[in-house]
């Protein structure tokens, strides 16, 4: 449920303005009871929050403009609910960090300017079963979130989800497929100059988006692009990141299928000997979302193999099953287990129990 609220005194002065503007409170708490291990890792049991969606607090608003224009804005920040904190944990992190921008639309498009997720983010999301999940989603760990004792993440993992300072634009849909473009200048930063884009068709029961993300002049730590954690020192200093990922979903009556295919290039250097090094990694995720009851059974299995300069060639595989029952439209409970194996190292395996609420 949606909350908007247009004041009273405003509504007084100038009713027939007011009446076409509006502002929109939104977000999502979720915790769960997390037994995490992944592969070579040690477990640990916690209280953690986001274990099927990262929980966030947002504002959204619109105004009419006339002639077919409106005014648009969107801020919205992370929260930890098991802490109390405003972050997803990653150090340094800014309030706004999820989406902080302004722009317009019309019949031609979406113009926006400010922070906002990658196309790459959004396919990657969209086309698995286990969605927008940070602890249990096996794509989104092997795209962002690596195991501390040996990271296997896309060039995305080091740029993030959303990418600042950059302007993007949405076509409308054309024959049920819509055009996404997205751009950021470092602006005297590492951060390097960012370019990536999508098209995306969406019919009555085949979905698919093709989208590609490019980093260059860049000076990232990589992995992780947190060299603190164990098994990320000493890290690349990657220079340039190229990503193209294809999603897809088909809905059958009985089941909803899902399959990513994800290649990344990433080149930098790293100490010891001289010379560029260069990481190519190959990410396949198959998946399977089933109604049962009031809920749905989820499966997703994730393999990425990772060639590097001079370092032996490794590979990850990571399955989850999982069950969310629906007590609401906007309230549900989950449970999940998982697996995660890497090359060398002994297998983890996990397990979750939460609830989420969206309004």
């Amino acid at each position: 449920m949606k909350k908007t609220w247009i004041p009273a005194a405003l509504l007084a002065l100038n009713g027939a303005a007011q009446a076409q503007s509006s502002v929109t409170i939104y977000g999502v708490v979720d915790v769960g009871l997390y037994g995490k291990q992944l592969a070579g890792t040690a477990r640990t049991k916690n209280v953690e929050s986001g274990v099927m969606e990262t929980p966030h607090l947002g504002f959204r608003g619109s105004e009419d403009l006339g002639g077919g224009l409106r005014a648009n804005f969107d801020l919205s920040t992370f929260m930890a609910p098991d802490s109390g904190g405003a972050t997803r944990g990653i150090p340094g992190e800014a309030f706004w960090s999820r989406s902080a921008w302004v722009g317009v639309s019309g019949s031609v498009g979406a113009l926006r300017l400010g922070r906002m997720s990658t196309p790459n983010f959004i396919n990657n999301i969209r086309f698995n079963p286990f969605g927008a999940s940070s602890v249990i989603n096996p794509t989104f760990l092997h795209t962002y979130l690596g195991s501390p004792t040996q990271p296997m993440v896309t060039g995305s993992g080091a740029t993030d989800s959303g990418w600042s300072n950059s302007l993007g634009y949405t076509s409308p849909t054309l024959g049920g497929a819509v055009v996404a473009l997205q751009a950021a200048h470092g602006e005297g930063t590492s951060s390097g100059r960012r370019v990536g884009g999508s098209v995306a068709w969406t019919g009555a029961q085949l979905a698919a988006m093709l989208s590609f993300d490019k980093v260059s002049r860049a000076a990232l730590a990589f992995p992780l692009g947190i060299p603190s954690l164990p098994g990320a020192v000493p890290p690349i200093t990657a220079s340039d990141f190229s990503t193209v990922q294809l999603g897809m979903s088909f809905e059958l009556p009985i089941v909803k299928l899902f399959g990513q295919l994800a290649r990344t290039e990433i080149t930098g250097t790293r100490p010891g000997p001289p010379g560029e090094k260069t990481i190519a990694l190959r990410t396949l995720q198959l998946g399977l979302a089933a109604p049962v009851g009031s809920g749905r059974v989820l499966l997703s299995a994730t393999h990425t193999t990772k060639e590097q300069t001079l370092v032996a060639d490794q590979s990850r595989t990571t399955t989850t099953l999982g069950y969310d029952h629906h007590l609401s439209k906007r309230t549900d409970v989950y449970t999940a287990l998982m697996s995660d194996k890497v090359s060398e190292l002994s297998r983890g395996t996990g397990y979750a129990l939460g609830i989420r609420h969206r309004f």
